[in-house]
């Protein structure tokens, strides 16, 4: 239809025949992501595909069963992965919902994703991965942050009944890495208030 080949456009997406029967899930989704970031070392930090979350440990995805195009399941990827802005990720679901109906919950983790990468984007945050109950943030570059102390006081702060520690990377860079209070815990919710708490010491004009 009109409407799909807007989306898709045309031709065949990262060289291969679209209207295949692949599975298109999570690990394709993750395939694509890590691609557009596997260079992201020597990109500028303004990027949105500079940016690499996951903690919802392979739960994040279109499903088959939602979308069964799987031409239609990448591009709609390729779009969620594009957006570096938070209104548009709304805009996004809502065209989702209105197109294939009520969407499930690894949809609704995936657009949460899209969101975390986005604050991510403002903080200087390249990667937040999750295992089990443990979180690993990597910042970007130290230098970023008005106050390194601030920065600081801000994660214990934040950290008050939880275990962490820091990493010194190579490049300026630092690992974060903390555990969740349970396997139940809304970790979404913690981590945009944690990234809207790094504002709070970030430069202003990066």
């Amino acid at each position: 239809s009109a409407e799909d080949l807007k989306i898709r456009g045309a031709g065949s997406l990262f060289g291969y025949n679209q209207s295949g029967g692949s599975l298109v899930g999570f690990e394709l989704y993750n395939k694509l992501l890590s691609k557009s970031i596997s260079g992201m070392l020597n990109k500028d930090n303004d990027e949105i595909d500079t940016v690499f979350v996951d903690i919802y440990e392979g739960n994040s995805f279109f499903p088959r069963s939602y979308v069964e195009e799987s031409g239609l399941r990448v591009a709609l990827y390729k779009e969620c992965l594009s957006i570096n802005d938070s209104n548009k990720v709304e805009s996004f679901l809502n065209h989702t919902k209105n197109r294939f109906g009520l969407s499930p919950q690894p949809v609704l983790n995936l657009i949460n994703t899209q969101k975390l990468r986005i604050l991510c984007l403002g903080v200087g945050v390249q990667t937040i991965n999750r295992k089990g109950l443990e979180i690993r943030i990597v910042i970007a570059d130290l230098n970023l942050f008005s106050s390194i102390e601030a920065f600081v006081a801000v994660i214990a702060k934040a950290m008050l009944k939880r275990d962490y520690s820091f990493k010194k990377l190579p490049g300026d860079r630092l690992l974060l890495i903390f555990n969740l209070l349970d396997k139940n815990e809304d970790i979404y919710m913690f981590l945009s208030d944690l990234l809207n708490k790094f504002r709070y010491t970030f430069k202003k004009g990066n």
